[in-house]
């Protein structure tokens, strides 16, 4: 049986009478709806922030493959930024989802997302790279049950920069800011593109590629839900009961 009520913070696709998508892109909508999640425009606009922030950077270091392990103290600090939103991101989920463990969480914690949003299976394309077109997949390692190397470099580096210090490359700075995209991605759909605006200036291509104007990365999401995993609710009529909202069992 369908799921007859949507996740807290996490989408999933919809059924819809021509097929399936992850959700709709007008404004009344349950992802935009304060009980599904009330910071919505700030964890978009924080994105959007670093984003702006790394392709600043690229005035300075051609993004090509020549230049993966280039580091600077720029790229650093740019890395922190990126993996400490992450990681907030993640704990939002979490949290609102009710999932409690005594003591710090780290990417074990983390990790549970994963099954709850497929993001191992995200696929991130960037248009302007030196070499031609360029897919990442920022949690690829989650899908055979590995930690992320980026972000175990994070934590290399924020903890002894002195004899880490190459581990802030640009490499690790891609795949920190990719996986911020595809977590906010896995929160909020269409939204991420628009951070001032409900959803616009989208294009879906033949091959289920998302893009934007306004976005460094473009976008295909997982197409392995089973028909149990996948959404079916009319939001009309859900969004005027008490709760229309579950919790994911993390």
């Amino acid at each position: 049986m369908k799921l007859n009520r949507p996740y807290n913070r996490i989408i999933r696709p919809l059924s819809l009478p021509d097929g399936y998508a992850y959700g709709y892109s007008e404004e009344e909508t349950y992802l935009a709806d304060n009980r599904y999640a009330n910071d919505r425009y700030e964890v978009i606009r924080a994105y959007h922030i670093l984003q702006k922030d790394l392709i600043e950077l690229f005035e300075y270091v051609e993004p090509s493959d020549g230049n993966l392990n280039a580091f600077s103290h720029r790229i650093y600090e740019l890395l922190l930024r990126a993996s400490t939103e992450f990681e907030m991101n993640a704990k939002k989920i979490l949290v609102a989802n009710n999932y409690s463990r005594a003591g710090s969480w780290n990417i074990t914690d983390y990790y549970k997302i994963n099954s709850a949003t497929k993001l191992s299976e995200y696929r991130l394309f960037i248009n302007i790279w030196g070499n031609g077109r360029k897919e990442i997949m920022p949690f690829h390692e989650w899908s055979q049950g590995h930690s992320l190397s980026w972000y175990a470099d994070y934590n290399s580096v924020k903890h002894n920069r002195h004899d880490m210090f190459h581990k802030a490359s640009l490499e690790n700075l891609l795949l920190a800011v990719g996986a911020v995209f595809s977590i906010v991605f896995a929160q909020f759909h269409m939204f991420i593109f628009s951070p001032l605006h409900p959803p616009m200036g989208y294009h879906i291509s033949d091959a289920r590629e998302i893009s934007s104007k306004d976005t460094l990365f473009s976008i295909i999401l997982p197409d392995t839900w089973t028909e149990e995993e996948t959404y079916d609710f009319d939001w009309r009529t859900l969004r005027t009961v008490a709760t229309p909202f579950q919790s994911f069992n993390f």
